[in-house]
């Protein structure tokens, strides 16, 4: 499924909210893929980043102000799935990547991005 979505259509504004949303599902070696594809493209990931921090914030947040259960459920499931700071670092470089941006944003997120002379 996942190669399948990837090859339809060729733009990167296709490919970034896709993996936004997905990539946390995935395994590894999947990702890994995906990365490997997009090596000759400009590309960003951006992702939620598992940690102690989130872990928690997020059980506080959907257990005081979160009231629908689908909600509390999907951002519980979400943060324990989601890679951590060095985890998506390691799979980009498993997947080939060299010289790829990685930064951390506030609120648990994260992005990775190839861009310029790393392409080539």
């Amino acid at each position: 499924m996942c190669c399948a979505l990837s090859r339809r259509n060729r733009s990167i504004s296709s490919f970034v909210p896709w993996l936004c949303i997905i990539l946390r599902f995935l395994t590894r070696s999947i990702c890994c893929g995906e990365f490997r594809g997009f090596a000759r493209r400009g590309v960003v990931v951006a992702d939620l980043v598992r940690s102690d921090f989130g872990i928690v914030g997020i059980y506080l947040l959907t257990g005081f102000l979160v009231r629908h259960p689908m909600n509390k459920f999907d951002g519980r499931l979400s943060i324990r799935h989601a890679f951590s700071f060095r985890e998506l670092a390691a799979a980009a470089a498993e997947a080939g990547w060299s010289r790829f941006g990685h930064r951390g944003f506030p609120v648990n997120r994260q992005a990775i991005w190839l861009e310029g002379e790393a392409l080539t």
